[in-house]
């Protein structure tokens, strides 16, 4: 074996402490072992690869802006302070590329979420604990999700453990909470082609650990003291970030799971393809649509009960009940979820679709004797075509006094600020009241009349 032919290169890999997976580790080197002077090797294993079908629109900062906000960052391959570096086909990315990225994405106001999208191995230890104490701070800000798809492992799962969530694939891999730190001993090769290196130094530590000599007792002491307090600044983090035990964590021995195995050691918090994560948000984002939704009704109603002059503490019109039980928001839950979905324009399939929708809704049994609600509906709001069938339905079938859903209480508060008896409301009224909600609950702008 020569000697390191690049020392730049060389000093980042071994002698310092690393935030990486041991099996990742040797595929950096085998990637690099022309230049750091490796005989031949067999390649590792490459290892899982990332899995995910929706894309969006890149951002000037490098991260993806799907159509209805989502925010993605993708964190992939070996990680440093500084990236850049070319690997084979590695490339080593940067802790400051990926903080820029996701400051810029905080900062984005077409940004509502942020997902951070996880394959790596982990790497180096400058820059780690700064950028996941960057995500840690953001958190409240907006969401912060992130998936290991597919590996999340040392550096990787320290950044990932930031996150207000975070998910693995089935086959992904998370966990690795540990340090490593590799010593090169050439001595040996060197006397067997007939060479002795001598170092000529000041100060005892001046050529500790030096690649031309056995690692001293005292060297190496002083080597596992350095790994022992970085892994407890990594231990202390991902207890603070996951609020899991030390005990848990140290238990782990710097192990890597699996899928739901992560999830059971308390290290992910639930299986899911990135894809998945996406349609997650946006139903998480419908319910508490829904739950604003109901909340604005219910404050409405009451306002509107507490201004009238009649003595009756119950007035006409004001039949809306003093809380609303989440399990009668179905409806509300569904116009939510179809505004939160949006929809891609300029793409066929999206033109396709919308008009399916509208198409549905104008066709449906439903839409009978309901004409001018129906193409309101259809044509003044993005509803799924089963949410506004059921609006439809529930229009014609049942009174506003009776109401047992958000919806109902909307059209009767609705017909009471109107002046209008609620069992004589018009048509129109009623299409009124409820795209007036809906726009306000959604935060669209537009026509309600």
């Amino acid at each position: 074996m020569s000697d390191i032919r690049n020392p730049l290169i060389a000093q980042r890999l071994f002698n310092t402490p690393l935030l990486v997976h041991p099996a990742k580790l040797d595929a950096v080197i085998y990637g690099l072992r022309e230049r750091l002077g490796v005989p031949d090797m067999p390649a590792p294993d490459a290892g899982p690869l990332a899995y995910a079908v929706e894309t969006g629109k890149r951002s000037e900062f490098g991260y993806q802006v799907l159509a209805d906000g989502i925010g993605v960052l993708n964190i992939s391959g070996v990680l440093a302070h500084h990236g850049g570096m070319q690997a084979d086909s590695s490339y080593v990315l940067g802790y400051q590329t990926i903080a820029q990225q996701f400051e810029a994405a905080m900062q984005d106001p077409m940004v509502r979420d942020v997902v951070m999208v996880l394959n790596s191995p982990g790497g180096e230890v400058a820059g780690a604990f700064d950028l996941a104490d960057q995500i840690f701070a953001a958190r409240g800000r907006k969401p912060i999700h992130a998936i290991a798809s597919d590996m999340a492992c040392s550096a990787a799962y320290l950044i990932g453990s930031a996150a207000d969530s975070l998910s693995v694939t089935q086959t992904g891999y998370v966990g690795s909470i540990g340090v490593v730190m590799r010593h090169v001993d050439i001595s040996g090769a060197l006397a067997d082609a007939g060479y002795k290196v001598t170092h000529i130094y000041a100060g005892e530590w001046k050529v500790a650990g030096n690649q031309f000599e056995p690692l001293p007792d005292k060297v190496r002491a002083k080597f596992q003291a350095e790994i022992d307090n970085l892994y407890g600044m990594f231990v202390h983090a991902v207890e603070r970030n996951r609020d899991l035990m030390p005990s848990v964590i140290t238990g782990t021995e710097a192990d890597t799971y699996m899928g739901q195995i992560g999830v059971d050691a308390g290290l992910a918090d639930r299986v899911e393809t990135p894809d998945q994560l996406f349609a997650r948000i946006r139903a998480e984002r419908g319910r508490a649509g829904a739950r604003a939704f109901a909340t604005t009704a219910t404050t409405e109603t009451s306002m509107s009960a507490e201004q009238t002059t009649a003595p009756d503490p119950k007035p006409a019109g004001a039949t809306a009940p003093a809380t609303v039980p989440e399990a009668t928001n179905e409806q509300a839950v569904a116009v939510a979820q179809a505004a939160a979905a949006g929809r891609a324009d300029g793409h066929a399939e999206g033109v396709t679709a919308e008009r399916e929708r509208i198409s549905a809704i104008l066709t449906s049994a439903e839409a009978e004797g309901r004409t001018k609600l129906a193409h309101r509906l259809a044509f003044q709001t993005d509803m799924a075509a089963e949410a506004a069938i059921a609006v439809l339905a529930d229009a014609e079938q049942a009174k506003p006094e009776a109401a047992g859903s958000v919806l109902k209480s909307l059209m009767a508060d609705q017909s009471a600020r109107l002046g209008e008896d609620t069992d004589d409301a018009s048509e129109s009224s009623k299409a009124a009241g409820i795209l007036g909600n809906y726009h306000a609950a959604t935060g669209r702008r537009g026509a309600t009349a």
